[in-house]
């Protein structure tokens, strides 16, 4: 009897899952449980789209190309949930887009090397915006509407050198690497506090970057200010523990910063390269400062750093502007 109330439950759980939407970009419609009933139909727009069991469409591409692109709530009485993969990739003429109300993916590369992409509006719906969705849309000042986003993935706004603002919502958890890399016309970030993982270089050569807020993110992650060459002045939260490798690398504006006692430990050329660097307000004492390890970082996963004293001078050594500033200890920080 226990053993059949055992299988019982399995079963159930099982079914459950394949029940529930999986929320990494990896899995789009196709790969959850629905199958696909009919292929590359052609609205009355021109959108060019897939029909699933479950009765939702997926938006594929479009027949010609124009300077304005609406993808509708509904597409031939089929709810649109989805932009798919490479679905808009490289369409020069396209200047603005209005996506509908039933959107909650913006899959990889959808609107990827959209030369003079200016301004986008979605709906409320969409929580992921995948890998490369906005890659390289050089001329993208504007991501209207995204109020319940829970993840930007992998080189989601790479390269998008003409946003100047990103208004992070409260439902944002994930950052992916490289994520705003390049988009030099960044001056502010806030990242909130239930952000929990941002990824390497996500913010690397931000050039115009100097207002940053971190709300409570656990690590600074590898190259994640790389070369934000603007950026004056930053306080880490009291969550932060690891400033991971090429943190704030040729930050050359970077005059100071605040650091939490929290901080247990700082990877090799962290700081390197910040010759501005001239005042650290340390919210610990002396002593506690002497407590973190300056480790060298290893691209071994299992293995992850080297913390033998020879490996703590030299990343001390290759963190000579954070050493070598004037320290003010037991500091409140803000």
């Amino acid at each position: 009897m226990k053993r059949i109330k055992i299988v019982s439950v399995v079963s159930l759980l099982i079914v459950i899952a394949l029940l529930l939407p999986l929320t990494s970009c990896m899995n789009s419609i196709e790969k959850i449980q629905y199958a696909i009933i009919s292929e590359n139909n052609i609205s009355d727009d021109g959108l060019i789209y897939n029909i699933y069991e479950n009765k939702t469409a997926v938006i594929t591409g479009v027949q010609s190309e124009s300077e304005e692109l609406v993808i509708p709530d509904e597409v031939d009485g089929y709810a649109v949930v989805e932009i798919g993969e490479n679905a808009f990739s490289g369409k020069e003429m396209l200047l603005l887009v209005t996506i509908g109300k039933n959107v909650t993916m913006i899959g990889a590369n959808a609107f990827s090397e959209c030369p003079y992409l200016a301004r986008v509006q979605v709906g409320e719906a969409l929580t992921e915006i995948c890998d490369s969705a906005f890659y390289n849309c050089v001329k993208l000042t504007e991501l209207i509407g995204a109020k319940k986003i829970r993840t930007i993935e992998v080189n989601a706004f790479f390269g998008c050198s003409s946003l100047a603002y990103f208004d992070m919502p409260e439902t944002l958890t994930t950052i992916g690497d490289e994520a705003f890399s390049g988009c030099s016309a960044l001056t502010k970030i806030s990242i909130p506090s239930s952000v929990k993982t941002v990824g390497e270089g996500a913010f690397s050569y931000c050039s115009s970057l100097v207002d940053v807020s971190l709300g409570e993110i656990s690590e600074i992650s590898r190259m994640m200010f790389h070369n934000c060459g603007s950026l004056d002045t930053i306080t880490l939260p009291s969550t932060v523990k690891v400033v991971k490798s090429h943190a704030f690398r040729l930050c050359e504006k970077l005059t100071k910063i605040g650091l939490p006692k929290s901080v247990n430990m700082i990877e090799d050329s962290a700081f390197a390269q910040c010759d501005s660097l001239s005042t650290v307000l340390y919210e610990g004492s002396e002593s506690d400062f002497e407590k973190i390890k300056f480790v060298l970082s290893k691209t071994d996963k299992d293995d992850p750093y080297d913390d033998s004293a020879e490996a703590m001078s030299q990343s001390k050594a290759s963190n000579d502007p954070l050493i070598a500033a004037t320290f003010e200890y037991k500091q409140k920080l803000k």
